[in-house]
Order: C-alpha cells, then sequence, then structure tokens
C-alpha cells in the first residue's frame, strides 16, 4: 500500500489521499484503522504541515462517509431481523458480520 508514496510523478498530496482511500477500502475495520494511521504517519515525512491537516480532513471526511453507510446497513439489518429474515440472507443484503446481527437481535428482543 506504501509503495505508491515511495517514487512517482504524481503529487504528494494526491499519492497520500489516493493511499488513504485505498487504506478505507479495506474490509476489515482494525486493519483498516492501521493502515490509514500507517499512511499519514508515512505520509508525514515528506508533506508539510498544511498538506498534512488536509490529509487528515481526507481521511476524517472518509470516515464519517463510513459511519453513514455502516449505519444504513444497521438500519437494512434490523428492518430484516423485524421481518424474520434468514441470517444468511440478513448477511448478504447488510454486510454485516454474524455476531453484529446477534447482536442486534438481542437488542431488538429487549425493546
Amino acid at each position: 500500500m506504501l509503495l505508491p508514496l515511495m517514487k512517482h510523478t504524481i503529487p504528494p498530496q494526491e499519492l497520500a489521499e489516493n493511499t488513504i482511500k485505498l487504506a478505507q477500502s479495506i474490509s476489515n475495520p482494525v486493519l483498516q484503522e492501521a493502515c490509514v494511521a500507517a499512511a499519514i504517519g508515512f505520509a508525514s515525512k515528506f508533506l508539510n504541515e498544511a498538506d498534512l491537516e488536509k490529509l487528515k480532513g481526507v481521511a476524517k471526511m472518509a470516515d464519517l462517509v463510513m459511519m453513514v453507510v455502516n449505519d444504513e446497513l444497521i438500519e437494512i439489518a434490523k428492518d430484516m431481523i423485524r421481518d424474520n429474515e434468514p441470517m444468511d440472507k440478513i448477511i448478504k443484503y447488510s454486510r454485516l458480520d454474524e455476531a453484529t446481527i446477534k447482536k442486534l437481535q438481542e437488542e431488538l428482543d429487549c425493546v
């Protein structure tokens, strides 16, 4: 993931932003967060302070988008749980893992 930052004709700021976007496409949230942090850390070695702040803004904005998307997926899963859809179908359409769906089921049972 960091190799594109090493040597390229694309401006450093753009390369750093592309690397952050690539890191944010990782489906595992723990790995995603680690890769974004590593990309920002690496970019801090060659970007000035203003560009680094812009990069952090790009990362935060993408995080906000992901939070909205995740909230929407959770609502989809809740609707499917209320409709008594089978677990495999909920996983397929919500793209949430089984443990998350089970937690949602427990929350809905308490309501």
